[in-house]
């Protein structure tokens, strides 16, 4: 995952997908990002849980 300057945005790689992903939500120093399609993006204090409706979740995901 790869967060804008400005962490408003971010932009998720999963093998042969990208994913691009707005802030929809701040809470308690954890941010969600999602999209149109239902992929959500939770990033908290040192750890990111990524949701893909109909496919897989990952947790542990790093940020480059």
């Amino acid at each position: 995952a790869r967060l804008s300057g400005d962490r408003e945005e971010a932009r998720v790689d999963v093998g042969d997908e990208t994913y691009e992903l707005e802030l929809t939500d701040r809470d308690d120093g954890r941010r969600v990002y999602s999209n149109e399609d239902g992929v959500e993006l939770t990033v908290g204090e040192g750890e990111a849980y990524l949701r893909i409706p109909g496919g897989s979740d990952f947790q542990d995901c790093e940020r480059t």
